[in-house]
């Protein structure tokens, strides 16, 4: 019986493979260790200029002989078990994968969890396959700039735990160039030492960069550009806001929650950008103790009582006046009055400002939530029937009038009914409703039971008349043709609440 060859040639080219990142590892000041194969080939202790960082990673590694023939452009496919996958996924501390070429000496990685995001995006099922393929970047390589690059990433996938508690301190040095662009970057930095605002410098500008000794190995301070701005603050300040007309009207806008976006030495702007909210407010403090305002409508929504709540400030801010706030964390007002030139273009469209006016009655009265369009999406169909609702609200009765009216009516024949299309003269029709709506940006207004009493001239021959005289014995209903027609609807709902 021959025994079975268990140092195969695939074994083989797996430890020489082993061995030769190891080796590169070490060359680059790194030490692996042998986690006594439970799954991962081996895990990897990151030093820096010969001191131990704390931290770590896991490599799974793949051996090959042909890494240039299997490169598609940009990168290198290889296939990794499903199941191997999902294992190292639990895992805490970050997970490399390599494939290494043991006649280059030489490979390529990617982070598992980027692999992971990159496959979840475009193949979502992944997970119920047997293997899926990763797309290793072919620029991860394991020269000494590719495994700076990953000392780099691990830094950033581990930076909960090493900035925490920590403060980042910086010092840059720059030369800018006696030219125009030179003077506006000068310019530029002003503005954001004064102000906050964004500016970008490029790495040609930038001398040295001085960054404490615990973030030396994880931040890549050979820029090819470095932008720079203020931090904004997190935690809002909720505040009430009163705007005072110089007519001495006052009209409030309620939790409204203003953030720091920027600041600077000499000024700090606060505003409501990141509430989902229809007005956006911004407030720039200088150190002269002065504010200037500045006020947007974006978007009023679709809350008829919220978009009226607006349009009632905005009416009185567009005359102009002095604004208060009034911090609710700590139910006082601030020590500030910020004033307000006039802005017309704040003005509200009183057509539009009237319309939301009857939506907030509807609403209210008859307790059914109206969504608002924007107003472009607004037609007259959708005026008109406001208008009525508003009526039956109001007065208990819609009264409309009709040219032309061609409907069939579920009533009984009136008496005399070819006496009226000989003498021209108008019939009367009386409908009991058990239910009555009107459609309202296409949603049902329920309205309740409702009596119409339609009065209106025969248009039709009397044999038409006699045909649908005819048809209402067997169907009991009733064809008719009118001229001149007015029809009044009583609704005893709203007749009781007149």
């Amino acid at each position: 019986m021959t025994e079975p060859v268990r140092f195969t040639s695939e074994k083989q080219q797996e430890l020489i493979s082993r061995s030769q990142f190891c080796e590169r590892l070490v060359e680059f000041g790194w030490i692996p260790v042998s986690p006594e194969d439970l799954g991962e080939d081996f895990i990897v202790h990151i030093y820096f200029e010969g001191r131990a960082t704390g931290a770590s990673f896991y490599v799974q590694e793949k051996s090959i002989i042909n890494l240039d023939a299997r490169r598609k452009g940009d990168f290198l496919p290889y296939s990794f078990e499903v199941k191997d996958l999902i294992h190292w996924e639990k895992f805490v501390q970050p997970v490399i994968l390599l494939v290494w070429d043991i006649k280059l000496r030489q490979g390529r990685w990617t982070l598992l969890k980027d692999a992971i995001k990159e496959i979840d995006q475009k193949h979502p099922k992944w997970r119920g396959q047997k293997e899926t393929r990763i797309y290793i970047p072919w620029e991860n390589t394991t020269d000494n700039n590719g495994l700076q690059k990953l000392r780099y990433q691990i830094g950033k996938f581990m930076s909960p735990i090493i900035y925490k508690d920590k403060d980042l301190d910086m010092t840059m040095k720059i030369s800018l160039p006696d030219s125009q662009e030179g003077t506006e970057v000068a310019e530029a930095l002003r503005k954001f030492l004064d102000d906050g605002e964004e500016v970008t410098l490029k790495g040609s500008f930038i001398k040295s960069i001085e960054i404490p000794n615990w973030a030396k190995p994880w931040l890549d301070i050979d820029f090819a550009e470095i932008k720079m701005g203020s931090l904004g603050s997190s935690d809002p300040l909720p505040v009430d806001m009163n705007i005072i007309g110089i007519d001495g009207t006052t009209e409030t806008m309620k939790g409204i929650e203003l953030k720091i976006v920027k600041s600077g030495m000499r000024s700090m702007q606060l505003s409501n950008e990141h509430q989902v909210y229809p007005i956006k407010f911004k407030f720039t403090f200088s150190d002269t103790r002065e504010c200037k305002a500045a006020v947007a409508i974006d978007n009023l929504g679709s809350n008829v009582n919220i978009t009226r709540e607006i349009l009632k400030f905005t009416q009185v801010l567009a005359k102009g006046g002095k604004l208060q706030l009034f911090s609710l964390n700590h139910s006082t007002p601030l020590p500030i009055d910020i004033q307000v030139p006039a802005l017309p273009q704040m003005e509200p469209n009183p057509n539009f400002y009237k319309l939301v006016d009857h939506l907030c009655l509807i609403q209210a009265k008859t307790g059914q939530f109206i969504q608002l369009p924007s107003f472009d999406k607004i037609v007259d169909q959708d005026i008109r029937t406001v208008n009525e609702l508003v009526a039956i609200i109001q007065n208990g009765k819609l009264r409309r009038r009709f040219k032309k009216l061609n409907s069939q009516f579920k009533v009984e024949l009136p008496d005399n009914i070819l006496d009226y299309q000989r003498s021209k003269k108008p019939v009367s029709l009386t409908i009991a409703h058990d239910a009555s709506s009107g459609e309202l940006f296409g949603q049902k207004i329920e309205m309740g039971k409702a009596t119409e009493q339609i009065i209106g001239v025969l248009d039709m021959t009397p044999v038409e008349l006699k045909d649908t005289i005819e048809a209402h014995k067997k169907e009991g209903v009733l064809s008719l043709r009118l001229i001149d027609v007015e029809s009044i609807i009583i609704f005893p709902t709203w007749l009781k609440q007149e």
